[in-house]
């Protein structure tokens, strides 16, 4: 494919991008319009917000070891050791994360952030 057809796809892909755009948000705006609250906790029921509670209870079950796995990964830090080297003592002392996988330096950082 030549770059002037490749550069023509492209514009074409950004007109179709906001068109579409246009059309969502004068879509939203006729719908306030007619009174409808958007994008407000207040439209969720409680049995809405209990049901979106129970899901993420289920996919993301709270595990106790982060805590510890925490206080370590911060002991750690504290002494200089860099995110990869935390994530492999971590694995190597038997951590996971609350899903059950092996740690890697992002999912340190997360823990460690999350532990401030």
């Amino acid at each position: 494919m030549s770059l002037p057809t490749l550069h023509i796809l492209a514009a074409e892909a950004q007109k179709e991008a906001t068109t579409i755009s246009t059309r969502t948000r004068d879509a939203l705006a006729a719908k306030k319009a007619r009174g409808f609250i958007l994008g407000t906790p207040a439209n969720l029921t409680d049995e809405a917000k209990l049901k979106g509670l129970a899901a993420r209870q289920v996919n993301a079950p709270p595990n106790v070891n982060n805590r510890q796995a925490a206080q370590f990964a911060a002991l750690l830090w504290a002494n200089g050791a860099n995110l990869r080297a935390i994530a492999e003592q971590l694995n190597r002392s038997g951590y996971t994360t609350r899903h059950g996988k092996a740690f890697y330096p992002m999912g340190v950082q997360r823990l460690l952030t999350k532990a401030t």
